[in-house]
């Protein structure tokens, strides 16, 4: 019942926000200065996948101004901005959802590539925080890691990222070859 509401929320903010930048320039320019003014708590989660060496970045507009993060030419686009109220959400879902009776504090180690491991890594105003999935993570505590694991990528996927790549270095097929991710998700 609980993923079932997270799902909804998660469906219409996306729909809100869509509407929203849809709405025309002169609008959004109004909504970002009214936004700038109200600045709340810089929200960031950020999940590794070592396995297949990929990473994915969630950001509030509090963290990072949309603008500047997609106006810019990147070397990655892992990282997408979310509206604050729906980053703040989300937290807070994960917050109920145990994140932090498994999280330990402090930011995720890394791992080498082709590692059996994840780790999920959440900074805001009270600090960072992490999960760390391997092998060896008992079973319960993966199904619960899981669960926060799914509802981040399901924002994630959810969340428009219009991130200009520099692809410059390499032949585009290569590129997009080597972002193909081999599995499923971590």
């Amino acid at each position: 019942m609980m993923r079932a509401t997270f799902v909804l929320v998660l469906c219409l903010a996306t729909a809100v926000a869509a509407g929203c930048t849809s709405s025309g320039a002169t609008s959004r320019a109004s909504a970002d200065a009214a936004e700038t003014a109200a600045k709340g708590e810089s929200v960031r989660m950020t999940i590794n996948d070592y396995r297949s060496g990929a990473t994915f970045e969630l950001v509030n507009r509090s963290h990072t101004d949309a603008l500047d993060q997609y106006s810019k030419i990147s070397t990655s686009a892992s990282r997408k901005v979310q509206d604050d109220e729906l980053l703040t959400a989300l937290r807070d879902y994960l917050e109920d959802e145990g994140f932090e009776k498994l999280a330990h504090s402090g930011s995720a180690p890394t791992f080498s590539k082709d590692t059996r491991a994840w780790t999920l890594e959440l900074a805001d105003g009270k600090g960072t925080r992490h999960v760390v999935a391997t092998p060896q993570t008992p079973i319960e505590d993966m199904k619960a890691m899981r669960k926060l694991l799914d509802a981040v990528l399901a924002t994630y996927n959810e969340t428009q990222g219009w991130q200009a790549v520099d692809i410059k270095s390499k032949r585009a097929e290569d590129y997009f070859r080597a972002q193909r991710s081999p599995g499923k998700n971590p």
